[in-house]
């Protein structure tokens, strides 16, 4: 398996994506679901998430900070790895804005959000998109990704301190991740650095304990 952890480099216009699917991809559909993810965040979680004292939402296990998925490495490294077929799991999936989006992009797309308010934030925003875009293949998910099996997925994503047990997430990925599958990191500190390829999508390490 391999990684790819941002930040990459990319350069000239992005949108409209031509995905590996028959799905076109505008900047007006990815602007649709920040929109209905935001609209659907309760007044607690807004509150806390916006608040420049405490840069995130912070939850029993973890701490939410959404994914801005309009971020080119986002979108770029999503478009090099998902397609149909492919099962994307979203490891704490918040309002479940990434896996709308990973969703798009033709991957079955399951998240797991252990919080109850963050997991009613993704349900309500999923009843608003599903007007605009067909998500019959995802799957939001109330429960601890720690008693998931990672096995059964070709395409992890993780947000950086989304759990504060990190070193043994490292473990449960370095043991359960298949052969071919990969894991996206939306990291910016030292975690995972047995695990973590610095630079560009694509670029390939094996940790030594996944062998």
């Amino acid at each position: 398996w391999y990684t790819i952890a941002f930040p990459l480099t990319i350069k000239g216009d992005l949108f409209p994506i031509h995905t590996q699917s028959s799905q076109v991809i505008t900047e007006e559909m990815v602007d649709l679901i920040v929109e209905m993810c935001d609209q659907s965040l309760s007044k607690k979680i807004e509150n806390q998430l916006f608040s420049f004292k405490t840069g995130g939402y912070y939850v029993e296990k973890g701490i939410f900070v959404p994914t801005r998925i309009k971020d080119p490495n986002v979108l770029t490294a999503f478009n090099k790895v998902l397609k149909p077929g492919v099962r994307f799991l979203d490891l704490g999936s918040g309002d479940g804005r990434v896996v709308f989006l990973a969703s798009l992009f033709g991957a079955t797309s399951t998240g797991i959000e252990f919080d109850e308010d963050m997991f009613n934030s993704s349900l309500r925003a999923r009843g608003k998109l599903s007007n605009r875009f067909d998500l019959s293949k995802t799957e939001l998910i109330r429960g601890d990704f720690f008693d998931a099996d990672f096995s059964g997925y070709d395409v992890i994503y993780y947000f950086m301190s989304g759990s504060f047990e990190e070193k043994r997430l490292e473990d449960k990925l370095a043991k359960e991740l298949k052969q071919g599958a990969v894991l996206v990191g939306y990291i910016e500190h030292e975690a995972f650095k047995e695990l973590l390829s610095v630079g560009r999508a694509g670029a390939r390490k094996r940790a030594a304990r996944a062998a």
